[in-house]
């Protein structure tokens, strides 16, 4: 992510695309940065790009399950939703792509196997590992241990408690698989077929924090920071958009008490993307994500604290905080049929969802 951004002109073509959550700055390395708010799908978006550069963006059907993908051109180079699928068999590895594959992988998976397979094979083959920064979903399809891992920034788009949901109906249409999410990207699947995870690590950084980072409305609440002071009192601080987990962790915890508004509780009405706790008198704490857990916000450096990493368990906080942080409650089952609706329509869907929604019964 670059450093000293200059705010640059910018021209967005076309209309809005349905469904599409956020694609993080981290799609257009070196040079700009183009998403729309990750907490619902209106005409919200931020560009940003370096002096004399211009970005244009564009929504355009790249690939058959992908409906509204986002795509980016900068400086005439395509950066899109890029996705990266694994094949395991008894004769190796297979390494496919799809510039766009990200914003449907979820949903490509979901109808079993045989389809999850062919699909995951019908994509471009490449021989070359994409970096960790630029590839916002990965799905690894092992034949041999019958195991599935996979996971999307684009998932972001389902609230946590919807997410966990989505899995276990994921298992239902996978009988027989082992699935389970990768919270640190392609670093996971790496490390599943025995590649060192460092050959596609980059280091963005994050980026500093804006004076008014703690002063998100309840609606726009993207990060949930409870604090316990050495008295045991508990305060808030709301963070938007401008302040991600990685800068949270990025400035420790003298930067994140430099907030000016300190809230005696939050009760946020979209459900948060991550959340940061710290116990001043303890010098301990702890931090939850639905996003990558990649660098840096896995190894943060906080000298004589000591920080723990809960990775997608929310609860953690909710624990420490005495219940004065309030998260909604997200309805699972409409939220996960409005996402299976999306796209195309494979001949086994009938059959997979009646195998999925016997879950919720």
């Amino acid at each position: 992510m670059l450093r000293n951004f200059a705010w640059s002109s910018v021209i967005i073509l076309g209309g809005r695309a349905p469904h599409t959550p956020a694609v993080r700055a981290s799609s257009v390395p070196a040079v700009g940065a183009f998403w729309q708010d990750q907490h619902n799908f209106e005409d919200r978006f931020v560009a940003r790009a370096l002096p004399g550069f211009l970005l244009l963006g564009l929504f355009r059907r790249t690939t058959r399950s992908v409906t509204g993908s986002l795509f980016v051109v900068v400086e005439g180079v395509g950066v899109g939703a890029l996705a990266h699928y694994v094949v395991v068999g008894e004769l190796g590895v297979e390494l496919r792509v799809s510039s766009f594959g990200a914003v449907s992988l979820l949903r490509d998976m979901f109808w079993g196997p045989e389809h999850g397979l062919r699909f995951a094979q019908e994509q471009a083959s490449t021989d070359r590992w994409r970096l960790e920064s630029m590839c916002e979903g990965v799905a690894c399809i092992d034949t041999v241990q019958r195991t599935l891992v996979v996971q999307s920034l684009y998932g972001c788009g389902l609230p946590l408690p919807v997410r966990r949901v989505y899995l276990a109906m994921l298992t239902a249409t996978w009988p027989g698989w082992s699935v389970r999410w990768a919270p640190r990207g392609l670093f996971d699947v790496l490390e599943h077929v025995c590649l060192d995870p460092e050959i596609v690590r980059d280091s963005p950084g994050a980026d500093p924090l804006p004076a008014d980072w703690d002063l998100a409305a309840d609606d726009s609440i993207n990060t949930v920071v409870s604090v316990r002071t050495e008295a045991g009192e508990l305060f808030f601080y709301g963070a938007g958009n401008s302040a991600l987990l990685p800068d949270l962790l990025e400035v420790g915890p003298d930067g994140v008490l430099a907030g000016a508004l300190r809230r005696p509780e939050l009760a946020p009405t979209v459900f948060p993307m991550s959340g940061l706790h710290l116990d001043l008198g303890r010098r301990a704490g702890g931090y939850w994500t639905a996003d990558t857990l990649g660098h840096p916000v896995d190894d943060p450096e906080w000298p004589g604290w000591m920080l723990t990493c809960w990775y997608d368990r929310y609860e953690e906080q909710l624990a420490r905080t005495d219940r004065a942080l309030k998260l909604p409650e997200p309805v699972a089952a409409e939220q996960i049929r409005q996402f299976l609706n999306q796209g195309d329509q494979p001949a086994v869907r009938d059959e997979m969802l009646a195998k999925a929604w016997a879950v919720l019964e």
